[in-house]
């Protein structure tokens, strides 16, 4: 867990503030939320060589239709721009 969380602040010290809040705060999107906790999730993995989220893995996996629902429609939302990007 101590790699994980050390990845997230490492993600946070290399982005601007506003650019790590848009991936961290309350109007973060389902995808900015994926990419970054995937990311200390593969970083933790490769250190430690072994999984340290596999509650989270059995949740996701348990909610999984209702997390793509929830991607296709942020997705597909005009008004949702992850990372300042158009998805359109």
């Amino acid at each position: 867990m101590l790699v994980h969380e050390t990845a997230h602040r490492q993600q946070a010290l290399a982005m601007a503030p506003e650019k790590y809040q848009a991936i961290s705060g309350p109007e973060r999107s389902l995808w900015a939320l994926t990419i970054r906790e995937e990311i200390a999730d593969c970083l933790a993995d490769r250190v430690t060589g072994r999984v340290t989220q596999e509650n989270v893995r059995a949740f996701v996996i348990e909610n999984e239709r209702a997390f793509w629902e929830r991607f296709t429609h942020e997705m597909l939302t005009a008004s949702n721009k992850p990372f300042g990007a158009s998805c359109r």
